[in-house]
């Protein structure tokens, strides 16, 4: 029978309707089950009569009960019900009632009643009511002092309920609200407010209800620290605040996961920070410092900023030069030093800092007792970065140290029922050994692996917070088991473990995308083992569901968005493509905000390689505008170069109509574009000046006139690009291949059908050869040749030019030098055209822009910085020729020892610097890509860093190897090198290099530039010019010379000479002999190139 039933029934027969009584009709009739019934409809209605009824029923049968238990059950119901009335009412007498039961109903039950632990808190709940209404202490008072006494009683605060641990939380907070003088009772409430998020995370799972409740613990931190603004607290009261409040602030961003929230963290650990007096005792101090270094690191998680985990990092050093300290406090700043060492060897990859990181977990561990609980997490974190090493290194020893921490760990956990807390340490196991199994192949490592992993699974508990996590992690032990036996069975159960651990995460956690991504990746892997098409179907589903997910981190978005897209390209689903990168499109400036600088963006970008020339050819086969193919891959590709470019671009046209608007705009650009390694202390100033330059720039496009400020070119912008000579851009993707030709007039395409990406990726690998060369023309530039109507020689002055603009792997090949390169023959680019290469477009305009404002100057006085490397045998004769030219077009030639400080220091006087030396193209990270120097690398972020835009010097003339060439593959299109740098620091013409070349021919390559820049006039084009001549010279000895050498031998096939030109052979034999003096331009010892006139490139506008 239904409540609805049993008060309908009870009524009818009070009115005396059934004449009939019966044991149901008693039962129905009994006062406390009607005063229950009449309450819990009260509880679903709110209508007051149901209340008035049940408190009827209640009372009357106080007066016909005598037994202890159903008196005391009387009286709890009754002062439930009556402090129900009470809210209703306000009427104090239904106050006292409520707590005059509720103790009644105390005095009739028994200590040991399992019920006195609910009769308890429900009076402690009317207490707490009858204080919201009064001035009396004594209500919250005693209510806390009834809950807490339940806590004892229970021996555990973990065993009270949802409700009763609510109700704690905001008895303190009132207690506190009422008198403003304990904050020993906000920090209480918010602990128990921790605890209610941490406990109860199934029951309180939906958002919003996080949300209030996170927002009520927030809102009383808040008005803690309003209270006590007028500085008259003491420092450790204010500083202890601060603390409570990044915490609350910390928590919500943990839950919610809202930038916001950890910005304010942040900011509430910094004034703590500053609240606490420098006299005040170390403890305080440390206590500020280590929080804010937490909060930091948690921005560096998010944001993935180096410069976030570097102001960390200095944080906890700090705190650790205080004295005294505890050896507690000393382990937990040594455990947060190797935490963050790790993660900064895992971005940079670099042996110093993981060495930091053990050593640092070393002394956490020996400074923490062994009996603690607590130092197991030392040695876990001890056991990952050994683990870690001997992946790097390959020592057994670390391998072997390892897993004895990891085992240690297992063995020091005081209370084993607690299984759960084994999950670091098995995790830890299971990834040393089978790290190990992947470089030794040994079957032991494999089992004991899968041991640890099976232990894990038993571990898990449903309700963890971590459960998907983890059931993740494992399905990826699963899938390595499966990719060492090679058995689709082990497959099979693999996927369906990461299946598990998909359909375990909730639809709102950001990590959801990442995993359905990887669950795509093996149903794709499978569909490629297999070629079943219901496997290719699944991959692509999910990964469109990860990249529809909002709540998604931009970069597992931009993968997916980027996948997805050659996926449906591949399967010919071009509509389907061309919307999914197109929209992945968008997403690229929220990967890698203004604030980061390069190395954080480098990282960033490295996870979507090919996504600019995805945009290209997609957008050609839907079928859509060459303009808007073109722009897309500008947008898509020199991500880190545009934004610098962009910091650096002309605003005089913004000081001369809205000055205040320029001011602050340069003050923000300062910021952004200062070195990184500049920042000091406890600020990251490029975070929030990232954040106003976008609030700033959406207010000057607003203004009449500014539209366009900072943002890409227009079609229009684009066409005037070509002024000087039509701009090509090469796409290079493997479904199409094609040239983007911009004109004064027009935009067109022109499809490349016989140049393949395959066979790109093949030549790159090699070197240039004559056979390269004829095959760039025959794919490439014969075709583009003819479109743009260059059929022969030309017979008059000035000769076109061409702006070249490679993608992909096609950047490091020599495209002017195309061709059929024989006596007679015009069969190739340099004897069409004059070549100059740009990174874009848009650094096309922009150096247009800066040429046009210089005003064509007298070079006499100015200075020519010249740095030659002693070591190579022609480099000092390079030096030599070239300061005689220089003194002869009146530059003030000074030469400097290859010393990278005072390189640095002159490099912002002068008008032409030339460098013979050293080149390295760094593999891993380009920004790391340099000239050497004798004091250190003079890197391409050292260059980054010098601003000379102002004065936009004439040339920087790069007499080394590969100094246009970036050897990461993931960042080619980003056009992260030398000659890059040197454009970016202002230079406006550059000359470099996109492969290894010789030392002697460098001297007569750069001796004819010079030359020809001398004779004529000191132009952008006289560099393009001169560098052309100076080739085409030099190509003409090349053919000469194997053409004399093939009659000589009577070869019929092509023959190459040494990499040597004729010209130099008499004098290489006349001089020293080579011993240690090196002939090529690389820090690495290289074979000639066959063809070693090819290199050499000029990058202007």
């Amino acid at each position: 029978m239904t409540m609805e039933e049993q008060v309908t029934t009870g009524k009818r027969r009070r009115r005396g309707s059934d004449d009939s009584i019966d044991a149901e009709y008693f039962a129905l009739c009994d006062p406390l089950g009607m005063g229950i019934a009449f309450a819990s409809r009260f509880e679903d209605t709110g209508e007051a009569a149901d209340l008035e009824l049940a408190i009827e029923h209640l009372e009357s049968g106080l007066e016909r009960t005598t037994d202890a238990s159903t008196l005391a059950s009387f009286h709890h119901t009754l002062g439930c019900s009556y402090n129900e009335r009470y809210l209703l009412t306000d009427a104090v007498s239904d106050s006292d009632e409520s707590i005059k039961n509720h103790q009644a109903s105390l005095d009739l039950t028994p200590p040991d009643d399992p019920s006195r632990i609910d009769k308890t808190a429900d009076k402690a709940r009317a207490l707490y009511t009858r204080g919201l209404n009064s001035e009396d202490r004594f209500y919250f008072d005693e209510c806390i002092h009834l809950l807490e006494g339940c806590i004892g009683q229970l021996g555990s605060e973990s065993l009270l309920t949802l409700a009763q641990h609510q109700l704690l939380a905001n008895a303190y907070q009132a207690r506190w609200l009422q008198r403003l003088d304990s904050i020993e009772d906000i920090n209480r409430s918010i602990s128990v407010y921790n605890q209610i998020l941490d406990r109860f995370s199934n029951e309180i799972s939906r958002r919003a209800t996080l949300a209030y409740l996170l927002d009520t613990s927030l809102m009383y931190s808040r008005r803690a620290l309003e209270t006590w603004t007028d500085g008259n607290a003491k420092n450790e009261q204010r500083a202890e605040l601060f603390q409570i409040a990044g915490k609350t602030f910390g928590r919500r961003y943990k839950r919610l996961e809202e930038a916001n929230d950890l910005e304010a963290c942040i900011e509430s650990y910094k004034s703590a920070v500053d609240a606490v007096a420098d006299h005040s005792p170390p403890f305080e101090r440390f206590q500020s410092l280590i929080m804010l270094a937490e909060g930091y690191e948690a921005r560096y998680l998010s944001a993935e900023s180096i410069t976030d985990l570097d102001i960390s990092i200095r944080t906890v050093e700090k705190a650790l030069n205080l004295s005294p300290l505890t050896a507690d406090q000393q382990s937990l700043g040594n455990r947060l030093l190797g935490s963050s060492y790790h993660g900064r060897y895992i971005r940079t990859r670099e042996l110093l800092d993981l060495n930091q990181a053990i050593a640092r977990y070393r002394r956490a561990w020996e400074l923490e007792p062994h009996h603690d609980e607590q130092a197991t997490i030392n040695l876990v974190g001890l056991a990952e970065v050994l683990h870690l090493r001997y992946d790097m290194i390959g020592q057994e020893r670390d391998m072997e140290e390892s897993v004895d921490a990891a085992k240690e760990a297992l063995s020091l956990l005081q209370d084993p029922s607690n299984i759960w807390k084994c999950i670091p340490f098995l995790r830890t196991l299971v990834h040393v050994h089978m790290t190990r199994h992947k470089k030794t192949k040994a079957p032991k490592d494999l089992e004991a692996a899968m041991k640890h992993v099976k232990d894990w699974e038993k571990s898990l508990l449903k309700d963890d917070l971590q459960y998907s996590e983890n059931l993740f992690a494992i399905s990826h032990t699963y899938i390595d088991k499966a990719e060492a036996s090679g058995s689709e069975m082990d497959y099979e159960i693999s996927i369906r473990k990461m299946q598990n651990a998909v359909d375990c995460t909730a639809e709102d956690d950001p990590d959801r995308s990442h995993r359905l991504q990887a669950l795509g990746w093996e149903f794709h892997n499978r569909f490629e083992r297999l070629g079943k098409a219901v496997d290719l179907d699944a991959a692509i589903e999910l990964y469109h569901q990860a990249f529809k997910d909002v709540r998604a981190l931009p970069r597992d978005r931009i993968n997916a968005g980027n996948i997805l897209a050659h996926w449906l390209m591949a399967a010919h689903n071009i509509s389907a493509a061309y919307q999914v990168a197109t929209e992945t499109l968008p997403l690229v400036s929220h990967l890698t905000p203004r604030s980061l600088v390069v190395s954080d963006k480098q990282k960033l970008l490295k996870g979507i390689p090919g996504l600019s020339t995805l945009l290209g050819a997609v957008t050609l086969m839907a079928g859509k505008e060459p303009y808007e193919a073109l722009q897309h891959v500008e947008l898509a590709r020199g991500v880190i170069i545009n934004s610098l470019r962009d910091l650096r671009s002309d605003t005089i046209e913004l000081q001369s109509l809205h000055p205040d608007l320029a001011e602050e705009l340069l003050q923000l650009r300062e910021l952004l574009d200062s070195d990184p390694g500049s920042t000091n202390g406890f600020d990251n100033p490029r975070h929030d000046a990232g954040r106003q330059l976008g609030s700033l720039l959406e207010r000057i496009r607003g203004l009449p006139g500014f539209d366009r400020f900072l943002l890409p070119p227009s079609e229009g912008q684009i066409r005037s690009a070509a002024v000087n000579g039509p701009v090509v851009m090469i796409n290079v993707h493997r479904e199409r291949c094609d040239a983007l030709i911009v004109q004064t007039d027009q935009i067109v395409s022109l499809e490349l059908t016989g140049l393949h990406h395959a066979q790109v990726l093949e030549y790159a690998a090699k070197d240039i050869d004559r056979e390269i060369l004829e095959w760039l023309w025959d794919t490439i530039t014969s075709p583009i040749m003819e479109a743009l109507g260059y059929h022969e020689m030309p017979t008059t002055s000035p000769w076109p030019r061409v702006f070249w603009i490679t993608t992909g792997p096609l950047s490091s090949f020599p495209i002017h030098c195309a061709g059929y390169h024989y006596s007679g023959s015009t069969s190739t680019v340099m004897d069409r055209v004059i070549s100059t290469y740009s990174a874009s477009v848009g650094a096309i305009i922009q150096g247009r822009q800066v040429t046009n404002r210089i005003s064509p100057r007298a070079w006499q006085g100015k200075k020519a910085l010249l740095v030659g490397v002693q070591e190579l045998r022609y480099a000092p004769e390079e030096i030599s020729q070239i300061q005689k030219l220089c003194t002869e077009m009146r530059l003030d030639a000074a030469i400097l020892e290859p010393c990278r400080s005072e390189v640095l220091d002159s490099l912002p006087e002068c008008e032409v610097f030339h460098f013979a030396g050293h080149g390295m193209s760094h593999p891993i990270d380009p920004s790391k890509s340099s000239l050497k120097m004798s004091d250190g690398p003079l890197t391409v972020q050292d260059l980054f860093n010098i601003k000379l835009h102002g004065k936009a010097p004439f040339l920087a003339y790069l007499s080394a190897c590969s100094t246009g060439r970036s050897e990461d593959e993931d960042l080619v299109d980003e056009g992260l090198h030398l000659i890059g740098a040197c454009q970016m620091a202002g230079f406006r013409n550059v000359v470099g290099t996109l492969r290894r070349v010789d030392d002697g021919i460098c001297v007569q390559v750069a001796n004819m530039t010079y030359e020809w820049i001398k004779d004529h006039s000191l132009s952008n084009e006289s560099v393009s010019e001169g560098l052309h001549h100076a080739i085409r010279m030099l190509r003409d000895q090349w053919v000469a010379a194997n053409e004399q050498e093939d009659e000589t031998r009577g070869a019929v096939g092509r023959q190459e000479v040494n990499s040597h030109s004729q010209s130099f052979f008499q004098s290489t034999a006349a001089g020293p002999e080579n011993g240690n003096m090196k002939a090529g331009r690389d820090i690495i010892s290289c074979s000639d190139d066959p063809i070693s006139w090819a290199p050499f490139v000029h990058f202007g506008s």
